[in-house]
């Protein structure tokens, strides 16, 4: 998975990742440098739909290292998410529980 390049990109990558949120351990603080940097993408463009944040390079509204760092830290949590399956029929299933 290749950096966004647009705000548009960024968009949709948010999106996509935020649909996964809760299987992802603290995502909000994972993801806030992302959220930072779509805010300035929007406010260079004055919108938030896509083809117009489409136009907005995201190395013009102070792209960096931390960004990047940021894109990879969801894309990690995003390889590392909790899983969620069926029960197999077959397997032993062990159930735990507290007491709240």
């Amino acid at each position: 998975m290749q950096l966004p390049q647009t705000g548009a990109d960024l968009q949709q990558f948010l999106c996509a990742s935020n649909w996964m949120r809760q299987s992802i351990p603290e995502y909000t603080r994972i993801s806030a440098v992302l959220y930072d940097a779509l805010e300035r993408a929007a406010k260079v463009s004055g919108s938030r739909k896509k083809k117009i944040l489409g136009k907005i390079n995201l190395v013009d509204v102070a792209w960096g290292a931390q960004e990047t760092a940021g894109f990879e830290d969801v894309r990690q949590a995003l390889l590392r998410m909790v899983p969620l399956a069926h029960p197999s029929p077959s397997s032993e299933v062990c159930l735990y529980s507290d007491a709240s």
